[in-house]
């Protein structure tokens, strides 16, 4: 049933559980099946919208920044050396309890901090040794608050492909660039010549979590990721999150519900995070995990099964005194960089390619679309071009997530009795669509040294 639901590509307004057969099926299956239902369904939708809202801006990203990730260091050139223990810093309002603490682990274990928790360490004088940033909304502001309050660089700064360049003005020793959809993630390993797991979960705090299963730490150990709401406080600090307070304020008003909280009980949450809890369990118990101790110390918020729970002043006392030297070595010399850089040329040129094949169907699809009596010969001829058009957006993602919106749109207008979007219309779109793609790469080609 997830595997289903998670490769559906369109909109699901209804599902409705049938069960067939003359086995009989227990009410506690009954009730397992539709919650496996109900949060596959909400998981569907809640990816749908922000495919939605955010793909192009995504992909309009990451070709204008090709120019100069093609000139960084992927993620797979980081290799780690050091103790068996990392942290992962999130921003939630436990981490007020035990953030002093985290002092007391400077040497003994890797502190992973995702960006929005940076400010808060950064006031408690706390220097993680690596920190993460995946979402691609601006945010200059924060940036500003960073650089005029950070009296260090971070070690190692992990940057998704499609975010805004501002964010590597963040004071950084090293940068490295990784990318977070998986189709996308595959499809560029290919074509990069790149050997490395997809470790995207649903944010960076799961990515975070499985970077560091990929590698070879043992412990894991997650702070401050509370994944619910204390009453109106979203973060253990606001300053320099006011754009992220104000996105999380509209979440929560819309999508409340309850968990099962960290102490019992139960406690307020979003449906976006009440996944991020299950995708946690899932990951946990999966192959890249295998060898990993996965230890909750956040002490509030939301109770993540499968984790052990203990107070942080506990795991302190029984981490390794001596851990070794933290070290983050990267292996990426010119000419690795001059082989990437005409790689992700090649990559651009083969997309340039593609959609001149792409548009050149389209625009067939659209002449016989505004044809009142098409001749057997033209729908044929419209069905074959519609088959290459699908082939092509299979199996080249960058353009097929570009086209996610036009495709959720169409799909939400025509959802009804009656269509309110033509093919006449849809093609005229996809031709405008594909065009201005084309456009953002030949400009992007342009900015190449």
């Amino acid at each position: 049933i997830k595997a289903f639901l998670n490769k559906h590509k369109y909109p699901i307004m209804r599902v409705q559980g049938v069960f067939c057969g003359t086995h009989r099926v227990l009410d506690t299956e009954k009730q397992e099946i539709n919650e496996i239902l109900r949060k596959s369904v909400t998981k569907q939708r809640l990816n749908m919208n922000t495919a939605k809202i955010l793909t192009r801006e995504w992909v309009e990203n990451f070709i204008g920044n090709s120019h100069i990730i093609a000139s960084l260091p992927h993620i797979s050139e980081v290799s780690f050396k050091g103790p068996d223990t990392a942290v992962l810093v999130a921003p939630g309002p436990s981490l007020n309890k035990n953030i002093h603490l985290l002092k007391e682990l400077d040497g003994k274990a890797l502190i992973v901090s995702v960006l929005h928790a940076l400010p808060r360490l950064v006031k408690e004088n706390i220097r993680p040794d690596v920190v993460i940033h995946m979402d691609s909304k601006p945010d200059q502001e924060l940036v500003d608050y960073l650089i005029s309050s950070m009296d260090f660089e971070i070690p190692l700064l992990i940057v998704s492909s499609n975010l805004p360049r501002h964010y590597q003005n963040i004071p950084h020793t090293d940068i490295v660039w990784t990318e977070v959809s998986a189709n996308v993630h595959f499809e560029l390993c290919k074509f990069l010549d790149i050997q490395f797991p997809h470790l995207s979960g649903g944010n960076v705090s799961l990515y975070a979590f499985n970077l560091c299963a990929a590698w070879g730490i043992k412990n894991i150990v997650l702070v401050g990721q509370d994944l619910s709401y204390r009453g109106e406080q979203y973060y253990a600090d606001s300053e320099g999150l006011e754009n992220a307070i104000d996105v999380k304020s509209t979440k929560v008003n819309t999508e409340a519900v309850e968990v099962e909280g960290y102490f019992g009980g139960v406690v307020k949450t979003s449906n976006d995070f009440s996944l991020f809890i299950d995708q946690f369990t899932q990951w946990a118990q999966t192959d890249l995990h295998k060898e990993s101790r996965v230890i909750n110390c956040t002490e509030g918020g939301a109770k993540i099964p499968g984790f052990e729970q203990m107070p942080l002043s506990e795991l302190i006392q029984i981490t390794k005194k001596k851990a070794g030297r933290i070290e983050l070595l990267l292996d990426f010399d010119r000419d690795k960089e001059a082989y990437f850089r005409q790689l992700f040329r090649d990559y651009l040129n083969h997309y340039l390619s593609e959609t001149k094949y792409f548009l050149e169907h389209a625009n067939v699809c659209s002449k016989i679309a505004r044809t009142k009596n098409p001749s057997q010969k033209q729908v044929e001829k419209r069905k074959l071009s519609e088959d290459e058009l699908k082939r092509m957006s299979n199996e080249n993602r960058i353009l097929d997530v570009y086209l996610t919106r036009l495709a959720t749109d169409t799909n939400d207008g025509n959802a009804g009795i009656i269509n309110t979007v033509s093919s006449e219309e849809f093609y005229t779109k996809l031709c405008r669509e594909v065009i201005r793609f084309r456009s953002l790469i030949v400009n992007a080609l342009t900015n190449f040294p």
